[in-house]
């Protein structure tokens, strides 16, 4: 089965989840509690490689919206409507049940794993949508 993806929906499903993230864990949101559930200081990211993590994150960005466009193609979504149940349970299924074995094995808190899965949820209900739509 031959699957024919639309690269630039692609491209902007991937920076809209890279940007998503980057307000995600801004001030203005759950950087300061991320910092505190994950016993992080700003000292820590600081040091730590970001420029190298943000790399990596948008790799994973686009990563995803690939796969993510492939689903859309397969199942033949053209709506919002068809899009936000197929986010909803590729989230569920793939990025909550990842981070509770992360939680669980790794000991990190629920406050953080909170975060994480909510970013998740909105990133992937917002680049389904635009996969859908332009896809």
């Amino acid at each position: 089965m031959d699957i024919i993806v639309n690269y630039w929906a692609i491209l902007a499903a991937g920076v809209a989840n890279f940007v998503i993230g980057g307000f995600w864990y801004s001030p203005l949101l759950f950087a300061k509690m991320w910092m505190i559930a994950s016993g992080k200081t700003e000292e820590d990211l600081r040091k730590g490689g970001r420029t190298s993590a943000m790399a990596w994150g948008f790799v994973g960005s686009m990563l995803t919206a690939f796969v993510l466009a492939h689903f859309v193609k397969m199942l033949g979504i053209t709506t919002v409507g068809g899009a936000l149940p197929l986010a909803f349970w590729t989230w569920l299924g793939y990025i909550v049940t990842t981070k509770l074995a992360d939680m669980a094995f790794e000991g990190q808190s629920k406050v953080t794993f909170l975060i994480y899965v909510s970013y998740q949820l909105v990133a992937f209900l917002v680049m389904a949508s635009i996969l859908a739509l332009w896809g």
